[in-house]
């Protein structure tokens, strides 16, 4: 096959790779897919839908290059083709639903009402000939919708939904709802829900009981939504507490989120279990950059990272260190990927913290740009390094790395394309040649993540006994 014949991808951040994603029509007469077939598939930021017979004639070209299209499901009947799409000039805008009528040779957003993203991984299912339930990004939730394949007129649903409560993934089967459900003490269960009690306030019935017994042995946190303005903006996050928080404040973990366009919700995370069983608290901040919160909220940072994602985070380390909840002399910042990025920002911009760790992060977009997968989403933003050379420097913080100064933890995969080992690196020499107590770790072929083990259980390790070395005793 030749190359302009292939869905390439290289623009990283929040579009993933989803190669032709192939489906059967219901009768077996067509097959959609995905490609990219402009001059430059490398420079594309677009992916269409096409349709072909299985003998290779028919085909049909579904979308228009102007979205970025993830893989179709044919509805029961045939006529409709469900798909997720996002502007392709625009990564800001939500992922919506999209439905190409065959019949008619149209193709409609239903969800573009809602300004709200389709839940992690897209997920979607058909009910009916034109009925569809799916995920979307809610305000800090992952929460379940009905759409119509005819009209935008998307409907909320499953109102039980707890405050404290996501949903991981769903999966629809005859007339059974199957839901990934997770909260702050629970790792995801699988129950189940009749599709004719959806709108009803019934509550699911649990099936699993995954990690109870590790579970057991931890302590359960307190954990709550707060608000907290900046600037006149309203922020939300989550603060998980201590089991044990009465007496003296407890020592403060802020967790950035990566992303950007991504949000924070009150799932199951084992770091923050093991964080509030040794008596930390966490924040974990949606700060402007974010989705679930609409379009106007995630497109604030465009073209100007590094302003309002760490002032947000800096005014909610202050909102619950004034408001007596955490120790002020004991506020650790770590994240990961652009959370990594976020703590840079941070250190260098405010004194808030005691120490940080920043974990495989991008802290001078100048030398990164070409040497990562996520260029084409930096020229979105920025234009291109030799064109604006001031505009790169200008959202690096490794440009006020001097205003670094308290303990920095520096990691990185040494196999990472997303944010190359190099970036952690030049971040590690530069705070060291100011005396700053630094410690840099790279995992050797590891890539955007810790997948190994015993890695996991090393950079947990890492993490904490940097807190602890780096925390002024309560």
């Amino acid at each position: 096959m030749e190359l302009h014949d292939k869905h390439v991808n290289l623009q990283g951040f929040q579009q993933s790779q989803t190669g032709l994603s192939p489906a059967w029509s219901p009768d077996g007469d067509r097959i959609a897919f995905l490609s990219v077939r402009g001059d430059r598939p490398d420079d594309a930021t677009y992916t269409d839908l096409y349709t072909i017979r299985p003998d290779g004639t028919g085909l049909e070209q579904l979308t228009d290059s102007d979205l970025a299209t993830g893989g179709g499901k044919w509805g029961p009947n045939g006529r409709y083709l469900a798909f997720p799409g996002s502007d392709a000039d625009h990564a800001y805008d939500p992922t919506t639903l999209h439905i190409a009528d065959i019949e008619a040779g149209t193709t409609d957003d239903v969800s573009d009402s809602l300004d709200r993203p389709l839940g992690r991984g897209g997920a979607f299912y058909w009910t009916g000939d034109q009925t569809l339930l799916g995920l979307i990004g809610d305000e800090g939730r992952t929460r379940l919708v009905r759409f119509d394949a005819t009209e935008d007129a998307p409907d909320r649903v499953y109102e039980s939904q707890s405050a404290l409560e996501n949903i991981a993934q769903m999966s629809v089967g005859g007339e059974t709802l199957a839901l990934g459900i997770s909260g702050p003490h629970e790792s995801p269960n699988v129950h189940s829900l009749p599709l004719a009690d959806v709108d009803a306030d019934a509550a699911p019935v649990r099936l699993t009981d995954l990690n109870s017994e590790l579970l057991e042995e931890y302590d359960e946190p307190g954990v709550e939504w707060i608000d907290f303005e900046n600037e006149g903006q309203p922020v939300e996050a989550l603060l998980y507490t201590p089991a044990e928080y009465e007496g003296e404040a407890p020592p403060l973990i802020t967790t950035i989120h990566g992303g950007p366009i991504s949000y924070d919700s009150p799932e199951f995370n084992y770091d923050y279990t093991f964080w509030t069983d040794r008596g930390y608290a966490l924040l974990r901040v949606n700060y402007r950059g974010s989705s679930s919160y609409g379009g106007a909220f995630s497109a604030a940072i465009e073209g100007d990272w590094g302003n309002y994602e760490p002032a947000d985070a800096i005014a909610g380390i202050e909102h619950v260190c004034e408001a007596g909840r955490v120790d002020e002399d004991r506020v650790f910042v770590t994240g990961f990927s652009y959370g990594g990025a976020q703590t840079a920002y941070i250190l260098s911009q405010s004194d808030v913290a005691t120490a940080g760790a920043a974990e495989h992060g991008i802290y001078d977009r100048y030398a990164y740009f070409g040497t990562g997968d996520s260029h084409n989403r930096m020229e979105r933003d920025f234009g291109l390094p030799w064109e604006d050379g001031e505009r790169y420097r200008d959202i690096s913080s490794i440009t006020d790395v001097d205003d670094i100064d308290v303990p920095l933890l520096v990691t990185a995969g040494d196999a990472d394309w997303r944010c190359p080992s190099t970036q952690s690196e030049q971040l590690y020499v530069s705070v060291r040649k100011q005396g700053v107590d630094a410690k840099l770790v790279v995992y050797e072929d590891e890539n955007h993540n810790i997948g190994d083990p015993d890695r996991a259980v090393h950079r947990l390790t890492e993490l904490t006994e940097w807190f602890e070395a780096h925390g002024p005793s309560a």
